[in-house]
């Protein structure tokens, strides 16, 4: 115990710099009776640092002057907080000072003992020793134990000796172990067991809510014509504009609204315009009657530029962000109290320019501004027309650039004077009137149908398209949530760092240790339960139980024993140590003998002895299955790098396109349904026995042109989707730097050659079909439920609906001929257009497309997402530092009062959501895939490009030509009718271009924008003559051609400023998720495509001597 002063007076001496908070936190650790505490010498006076000790018996106190000027900063000892503080009483638990009136009456649980409830029980000891046999729970002292009997504490709150949880009795519901409200469906369940389902949302919800007769009397006072509903949210739509000072930031000048209730535009103009708007805003929180209400504020890409406008200004007036959704260093949405900032662009992606088409308002047109010439400079100038530069037309499209010169001569030759601040508030009202009518527009077309305002209820499209199919569409009792324990429930879970150690046991024993992949769990029977463990050697009658930290409650890693994790069903981490020791003693009590270790113990072995170390290079473990990684996306990708066509031969290059993949696969695929019967290691090795998802060792064909089974493998910085014939040849190939340097001749064995992965069954069934071997089955994941045309429903609303809003196709002139249109309609997909309602119109049409593109993806969202917290104190800080179910990936220092955090949940305990399943995702991109390899097996090596739902191929006469139609799911052509390529190029995927017989070239770049000043630097000429340089003469470094954009918007998440910076990008070629074979041209192989036989490898050789 010596050794606890010394430290902390060694604490003391140590500066800033010798001395950080981690050096300090070992202190408790030397002894868990003590607790360390830091305080700050600077106001607010506040505790930076607490130990996580739950009962200590002594507490040591420092105080911690910060680094100013040339001190840097020291601990000091500190005898009493009391006196410092000048305080007759300090509290231990809320860490704050208080005079006499104050602390007795100050409501602080710390005050009250954590047994007996009592504040008069005094000082208490580390561990609560006294056991009370009637509520099974122990007490401090004899004084502790009389004090809960006194005061009726032991009849009210007991503890359960089967599952340890601590409860207060209820003479309606007796204590069931392990049961509880679940927080989904509302029942009472066994919440180890419990399968849940996603839950309608009933349409009440959406109904307009009555008011209570008090409002009601109140209001009839004022107005005898009120409404006896609560007034909806308030809309207001928005648009900031702003100066650029000289160094590029952007400065708020003006900002212009216009609210939901009339067509009053609102301006607020000036320095301190985003306070003007703010207050404005916070007006409208109350309505007519000074009642409170809702105000969603609409910005056309908020989270792009004007959301770090509001952002800085509720900083500077130190006004905390509520809710924030974070999308890396952009936010969607955010909220400041009764205020909602939302963003259109996620509802309606698309430019404010191209409202005016998709919605039909032809009245209403973004206009041009001279952003560049609006400088403080010329902030009040008037004068003839700013030059055609200040308007930066080379960031347009060529058409945009087209229609900006004819207004340009036009506004020229009126010679009108130009007033900088009216042409502002013009440009800026005319963009907020387009946005309120577009969003309008919307919102009344998806109303119609749907029954609730997205905009008011949801932040996305996908959102809404997900809320409008539960209250609608939604079967009962179908379609899973990950329950809290997760998919593989509380009772047989097992890890691959368990595995690792029971492996390492086995080795070093060489006894025989049954576990989950070796013949399952073994099942110990105890009393009237029984435990499965996680290893067992029944020769000598071992049990191996591996306690994962989280799972079990481990005190070195959650120091906050009442923390209650998502897994835990309820139980705080206490409880789940308490479960664990009891399942210990319960296991020797029945004559076994235990070996036991914690997660953190093993991981430190593993650091420390090399034994291990080596042990474990050469294990093949397989991990459990994890169905995110069973979840690929779209196929994208270029076969051949240039072609042109063969006129002698008549050769043709044809782009077709999916109809509609994704609502096909909705409306006609086959889905799981329900909750998954899981299998490790199965007996049955027939794969066309399940329906699901496996983890499985697969070996490809050799000569399989287009591969079918997806592959991530980490190439570069990040991972890829490939599609290889060889796990080693992606391996080795893929480190090559350069291209020419790849070889797709395979020199590798059959196991070298294996891959293993997660895929959906109907992929793997589609892979052995097409040659490749089923070596091993190692975990399935089985639905006996599935349901095909699940989604059919709600494809089927959309479809109609845009359908019918596109008008009658251009074939279709007389009444027979509209009359054909709509019974082969009908007969092709089962809808029967009304005549009555096919009438073109944009808005409707878009608002159907929108629903039908953008449903599937909400299944599988990642719910484990970033969140957002501005801290005002350290301890808010430190708790999040500190907390292990919590992972702090950013800290921002707003200003001197605020620090701005960004932080996870632990990924062993994510969140999990209540409207997402993984399996429907994974499924709907699975079986998208499938659809776009009927045509990519038709076609074999004249294949030259594919995207996700799209084919570029060659065709000669006489071969096989892929069927188009006109309905859901059939090939369309994407040229206009009697045209096609003559020549493509592409360098990777997301990245061709093409020239037509017509004269017609497109060029399309992932990551450039190719504007009229991009495409002067990026093109396709200049594309193809990098490809042609890059394989005909290569150099010894690859070529790069330097693409400049003066006008890239940079944003700071600290300082909440946006600047103008430019911007430099290097384009090269980028080809590396197939082998080119640039001894015969532009054509690539997927890897491992040739196989060498013997023969071959020995040719190799003697080549090599």
């Amino acid at each position: 115990m010596r050794q606890i002063p010394s430290q902390a007076s060694w604490c003391a001496r140590r500066p800033l710099w010798a001395c950080r908070i981690r050096k300090v936190s070992t202190v408790p650790g030397m002894a868990p009776d003590y607790q360390l505490k830091v305080m700050t010498t600077c106001y607010p006076y506040c505790i930076t640092f607490q130990g996580n000790v739950e009962s200590p018996k002594y507490i040591i106190r420092l105080l911690y002057q910060p680094e100013y000027e040339s001190d840097v900063g020291h601990y000091h000892g500190c005898t009493s907080y009391l006196g410092f503080l000048e305080r007759s009483y300090f509290c231990d638990t809320c860490n704050k000072g208080f005079d006499h009136d104050d602390f007795r009456n100050h409501p602080c649980e710390g005050r009250r003992c954590k047994a007996c409830k009592q504040t008069e029980c005094g000082t208490k000891p580390h561990e609560p020793t006294l056991h009370c046999s009637a509520c099974n729970r122990h007490f401090y002292s004899q004084n502790c134990l009389a004090l809960h009997r006194g005061k009726n504490i032991c009849m009210t709150l007991v503890r359960c000796g089967n599952c340890c949880k601590q409860f207060q009795p209820d003479p309606q519901q007796l204590h069931r172990c392990y049961f509880g409200k679940c927080s989904n469906c509302k029942e009472y369940v066994d919440l180890r067991e419990h399968k849940c389902y996603i839950q309608p949302i009933p349409e009440q919800e959406d109904s307009p809510k009555r008011k209570t007769k008090a409002k009601i009397k109140k209001h009839l006072k004022i107005n005898p014509e009120a409404s006896v509903y609560e007034e909806p949210s308030i809309f207001v739509y928005a648009d900031y504009e702003a100066m650029i000072s000289e160094d590029g930031t952007h400065l708020p000048i003006c900002v212009c609204a216009q609210t939901s209730e009339n067509n009053t535009s609102y301006t607020f103009y000036g320095d301190d315009c985003s306070k003007q708007f703010l207050e404005f805003l916070t007006n409208l929180t109350e309505d007519q009657y000074k009642e409170p209400r809702e105000v969603i504020c609409i910005f056309h890409n908020l989270k792009g530029y004007d959301s770090i406008f509001i952002q800085h200004q509720l900083v500077i007036e130190g006004r905390k962000f509520d809710v924030m959704i974070p999308n890396g260093t952009k936010m969607i949405s955010l909220e400041a109290g009764k205020i909602t900032f939302k963003d259109s662009m996620a509802f309606l992606p698309m430019t404010l320019s191209a409202f005016t088409d998709t919605f039909g308002l032809t009245e209403l047109k973004k206009g041009f501004f001279p952003h560049k010439f609006h400088t403080q400079e010329n902030r009040s100038y008037v004068g003839p027309l700013p030059e055609v530069s200040y308007y930066d037309p080379e960031e347009c499209r060529v058409r945009k650039k087209e229609e900006f010169e004819v207004w340009y001569r036009e506004e020229a030759a009126k010679q009108h004077p130009f007033d900088l601040k009216e042409e502002l508030l013009a440009y800026c009202h005319s963009d907020v009137a387009l946005l309120k009518a577009g969003c309008h527009k919307f919102i009344q077309e998806f109303k119609s149908i749907a029954g609730f305002n997205p905009m008011e209820k949801c932040v996305t499209i996908a959102a809404a398209c997900n809320r409008y199919w539960r209250r609608k569409h939604l079967p009962l009792d179908l379609i899973a949530i990950e329950p809290s324990s997760g998919w593989r429930g509380a009772r047989m879970n097992h890890s691959k760092a368990s595995l690792e150690w029971l492996m390492w046991q086995e080795y070093n024993t060489g006894s025989r240790i049954q576990h989950a992949r070796n013949g399952g769990e073994y099942r110990i029977p105890v009393g009237p339960t029984s435990y499965f463990v996680d290893g067992y050697d029944a020769q000598t009658r071992t049990v191996y139980e591996f306690h994962g930290c989280l799972y079990h409650g481990c005190r070195t890693c959650y120091t906050n024993r009442k923390q209650i994790p998502f897994c835990s069903n309820g139980l705080t981490v206490k409880a789940l140590r308490q479960q664990t020791s009891q399942k210990i003693q319960k296991l020797r009590g029945k004559g076994n003998r235990v070996v036991e270790i914690w997660g953190c113990e093993w991981e430190k072995e593993k650091k420390e002895t090399t034994a291990i170390t080596e042990f474990l290079k050469d294990l093949d473990i397989v991990p459990p299955l994890n169905p995110r990684e069973g979840f690929y996306g779209g196929r994208t990708g270029a076969a051949c790098l240039y072609h042109k066509v063969n006129e002698e031969e008549r050769e043709e290059i044809r782009y077709i396109d999916v109809t509609s993949e994704y609502p096909y696969v909705n409306k006609y695929g086959t889905y799981p349904v329900g909750h998954p019967d899981i299998y490790l290691e199965p007996e049955n090795q027939d794969p066309r026995s399940y329906f699901g998802l496996m983890t499985v060792d697969i070996t490809p064909p050799a000569d399989l042109y287009n591969p079918v089974l997806p592959y991530r493998h980490k190439i570069g910085n990040s991972y890829k989707l490939t599609f290889p014939l060889c796990r080693k040849c992606v391996e080795i190939e893929t480190q090559k730097e350069h291209m020419l340097e790849r070889d797709y001749h395979c020199p590798h064995s059959d196991e070298e050659r294996m891959l293993r992965g997660t895929w959906c069954t109907p992929e793997i069934h589609k892979a052995i079909e097409k040659g490749y071997r089923l070596v091993r089955i190692h975990e399935v994941w089985d639905f006996p439920q599935r349901r095909k045309g699940l989604f059919q429903p709600y494809v089927d609303t959309w479809l109609k609906i845009k359908q019918e809003s596109g008008g009658y196709p251009n074939w279709v002139r007389t009444d027979a001929q509209k009359e054909k249109y709509i019974h082969c309609y009908e007969e092709k997909e089962g809808i029967r257009l009304d005549p009555t309602k096919i009438v073109k119109n944009p808005g409707r049409k878009a608002t159907a497309k929108l629903m039908l593109n953008s449903f599937w993806g909400k299944f599988g969202q990642q719910n484990n997402k970033s969140k957002t917290k501005q801290c005002t104190q350290p301890y808010e800080l430190l708790d999040l530092l500190d907390d292990p179910l919590f992972t702090v990936t950013d800290i921002r220092i707003l200003n001197s009062e605020v620090i701005e955090v960004s932080y996870k949940r632990d990924k062993e305990d994510p969140y999990k959501g209540s409207n997402t399943n993984i399996f429907i995702a994974a499924f709907t991109t699975c079986l998208a895939r499938l659809k776009l390899y009927e045509s990519l097996e038709k076609l074999g090596d004249r294949v030259l490009y594919y995207d996700t739902d799209s084919v570029l191929y060659t065709w000669k006469p006489g071969q096989t030509e892929i069927e188009l139609g006109d309905y859901l799911g059939d090939m369309t052509n994407e040229l206009d009718n009697g045209d096609f390529i003559v020549e493509f190029i592409s360098a990777g995927a997301k990245n061709y271009g093409y020239q037509t017989k017509n004269g017609k070239v497109v060029c399309k770049v992932k990551g450039f924008s190719l504007n009229v000043r991009g495409a002067k630097q990026l093109n396709y000429d200049i594309i193809r003559q990098n490809i042609l340089d890059e394989v005909l003469h290569p150099l010894d470094e690859q070529r790069k051609t330097l693409v400049v954009n003066p006008t890239h918007f940079v944003r700071n998440p600290t300082l909440k400023k946006i600047k103008t910076e430019t911007q430099t990008k290097s384009y090269q070629l980028v080809f590396d998720k197939r082998v080119l074979d640039h001894s015969h041209g532009f054509k690539s192989y997927p890897y491992g495509y040739s196989r060498l036989d013997a023969q071959d490898l020995e040719n190799m050789d003697l080549l090599l001597l």
